[in-house]
């Protein structure tokens, strides 16, 4: 096992009190529940708290938790599958960690912008990234999770949803979180960890949402406009929010086939798909965002503009991710 993945799990060993800041995706929600169960099957006075938050809210939920572990030397923060959005919000997080009395463990596995892990590091954060595999497979390399056991069955999960893959499971999950509010989400990451992978209070959930989504997601098939600007086809999709990013792409709604960038509108945030030529996560990063080379998100910074004017925003950023050469 690579050392730092050795370092990350003996962090967590070594604490008695572990607190867990996962991302609100699936791929979040499955890391947190196979890093609960692992850590609470050490065995001993150990206990956990998980928090869930998207990435707009990571600042704030690390500045007041770190504030609250400052008297607790036993306890480490586990950060799960988000990154800072800059070099300078991880200074500032670093801070939080400086002297030592908490410890933290980040895993992550989208694009980090230069010197963020660094920063982090030197507070003695072990920083676990990765882009080539889902955040919920980082964590069972960390805690050992086995081959066929229980806490691979959840990590799978997450890696199904990441990669965008239409499996039964994995759909209604993806549909049931983008209802539930963060404490049901706990909620969810408690019983996952016991191994229970669909509980019933989910299903009746997931049976009084399913029709609403699925007509939503019809409805989204006619809020999709294609522009050209720069030689770039750019597809603006606005759908409902409720309706996530990979269910448009897998409706064919979202897929950056006869285009070249696909942005789904959001009312806080957008989600850039691309084809190989273009890197969502460069033109993410120029909008606050990140994420990964294919797929990445960002927040809407100027909520009045309308379809027109993003995609003749997203062309010029693209260009200037790719030095100005066309696509």
């Amino acid at each position: 096992m690579d050392s730092v993945f050795e370092r990350a799990r003996e962090r967590l060993k070594s604490a008695s009190r572990l607190v867990v800041v996962a991302h609100s995706d699936l791929d979040g929600i499955a890391s947190a529940a196979v890093l609960r169960g692992w850590f609470l099957g050490l065995g001993g006075l150990r206990s956990v708290e998980v928090h869930v938050t998207g990435v707009r809210g990571l600042y704030r939920s690390l500045r007041r938790l770190a504030r609250e572990a400052a008297s607790r030397p036993d306890t480490v923060i586990a950060v799960l599958d988000m990154a800072p959005s800059s070099r300078s919000e991880a200074v500032a997080i670093a801070s939080f960690f400086r002297g030592g009395r908490v410890g933290l463990v980040w895993i992550d596995h989208h694009e980090w912008v230069e010197g963020a892990r660094e920063e982090l590091e030197r507070v003695d954060g072990v920083v676990v990234v990765d882009k080539s595999v889902p955040t919920s497979t980082l964590v069972c390399r960390v805690v050992g999770c086995g081959e066929g056991g229980q806490l691979a069955a959840i990590a799978r999960l997450g890696a199904l949803d990441d990669a965008c893959v239409g499996d039964e499971l994995v759909s209604r999950w993806r549909i049931v979180l983008r209802y539930m509010d963060f404490n049901q989400m706990v909620r969810a990451i408690e019983e996952l960890s016991r191994g229970n992978l669909w509980p019933q209070w989910v299903e009746d959930y997931y049976n009084s949402v399913v029709e609403e989504y699925r007509n939503m997601l019809r409805q989204a098939a006619k809020s999709k406009h294609v522009f050209t600007f720069n030689g770039i086809r750019i597809a603006v999709v606005i759908p409902p929010p409720r309706i996530s990013a990979c269910d448009l792409e897998l409706a064919g709604i979202a897929k950056p086939e006869d285009v070249d960038i696909v942005v789904i509108v959001y009312p806080k945030g957008i989600s850039i798909r691309t084809r190989e030529t273009l890197d969502a996560a460069c033109i993410a990063r120029k909008l606050g965002g990140g994420g990964h080379a294919r797929a990445a998100g960002a927040p809407r910074t100027f909520p009045s503009m309308g379809a027109g004017q993003i995609a003749r925003q997203i062309a010029a950023l693209a260009s200037e991710c790719t030095g100005g050469s066309k696509v």
